[in-house]
């Protein structure tokens, strides 16, 4: 096995699955003092079935950390090598996404359809 195939698959940085767990449980507590049904008694239990479907918003989450200035220079590196280990990982196709061509959106008026002050002053 190489190295890159070791570290897919135990990975030295587990920020990314730990945010998911995090976001998972939080999902179960509030759907659950809102009336979400399950057959999971436990946050654990429903983290445990259903953490790699919260990855690719942990991983949004993570990225959009990256820009924020109120994020320490220490947590973001982390970040940081967490996400660029994982970026060979087919696993997680978040990286493989296309992105979208940005296409600027033309200048319209903010006002329309409005009087002028010298329309107003002519009026007879």
């Amino acid at each position: 096995m190489t190295n890159i195939a070791k570290k897919l698959i135990r990975p030295s940085s587990e920020i990314i699955e730990r945010t998911a767990a995090e976001m998972c449980a939080l999902y179960y507590e509030v759907g659950r003092s809102q009336g979400l049904k399950t057959k999971y008694k436990t946050h654990k239990a429903f983290v445990h079935k259903y953490l790699e479907n919260f990855i690719p918003m942990a991983v949004d989450s993570l990225v959009g950390m990256l820009g924020d200035p109120n994020v320490s220079d220490h947590l973001k590196k982390e970040i940081f090598e967490a996400l660029e280990e994982r970026k060979a990982d087919p696993e997680l196709d978040v990286f493989n996404e296309p992105v979208n061509p940005f296409k600027e959106v033309a200048s319209s008026p903010i006002i329309v359809n409005t009087e002028s002050v010298s329309s107003h002053l002519e009026r007879k």
